[in-house]
């Protein structure tokens, strides 16, 4: 079992807010920013499907650049995925370093 610095949902509830204030990137869920929890390897892409997508439920959409500016690029296809949260551990697990930089962020037009 991992340690937990705060509960899984307390954690889920910090990256929200960090994703309403600025943004939060696919690495910092991967590396328990935010006082996250760290999860062994092989369950880090539970970890992740789980956590993203509780983050797109509380309103968080998904893509890469600055959502706030006009070279954001939004991911519709992990968005309309039967599972978003799978799809992007998926491609976590696929190529970590070209998908470290997706964004996460909660906008009030996103809300």
């Amino acid at each position: 079992m991992p340690y937990f610095e705060n509960s899984e949902e307390e954690w889920v509830n910090s990256l929200s807010d960090e994703a309403e204030r600025d943004v939060i990137f696919l690495w910092h869920i991967a590396g328990a920013r935010f006082g996250g929890p760290t999860y062994p390897k092989e369950e880090l892409p539970m970890a992740i499907e789980r956590v993203t997508n509780a983050l797109i439920a509380a309103g968080s959409t998904v893509g890469f650049g600055d959502p706030d500016k006009a070279d954001w690029k939004e991911e519709r296809d992990l968005l309309n995925a039967e599972n978003p949260g799978a799809a992007i551990a998926a491609r976590w697990v696929a190529d970590s370093k070209e998908s470290e930089f997706l964004v996460f962020a909660r906008r009030p037009q996103n809300k």
